[in-house]
């Protein structure tokens, strides 16, 4: 059961800190950069795998924005099912965002009670 708790914490930890960096590698777009490349940045939301119950990525496109924009979009996006069927969320639909803090590239979040009442396989 710690183990598992374990794994989740990790994979939020692991994710949350894709998300800030992702946010950070979108940088000043130029005045003349006229290309037709979609605003905005990919980033890995990751999942549990059913079977094996390893960390997996799927690249998902966060919308342009200022690190605030962006760090809401993923809070509200991040609990939304995986494309893959066969990958389980990290963060169960049940457990709420408290509240969050972005701060020096790291993004806290504090999260509700439920998660503190997962059992191992939730």
């Amino acid at each position: 059961m710690k183990g598992a708790r374990l794994k989740l914490i990790a994979a939020i930890i692991m994710a949350l800190s894709f998300v800030v960096s992702g946010c950070s590698l979108l940088g000043e777009k130029k005045a003349d950069d006229t290309s037709n490349k979609p605003s905005g940045v990919s980033i890995n939301y990751y999942y549990l795998e059913r079977t094996t119950s390893l960390l997996k990525s799927e690249a998902k496109a966060v919308p342009d924005g200022n690190a605030g924009e962006m760090v809401e979009y993923v809070i509200s996006t991040i609990k939304d099912s995986p494309v893959n069927e066969n990958y389980n969320n990290v963060i169960p639909k049940n457990v709420e965002f408290k509240s969050h803090i972005l701060k020096d590239r790291a993004l806290v979040l504090n999260l509700s009670g439920e998660y503190n009442d997962l059992k191992s396989g939730e």
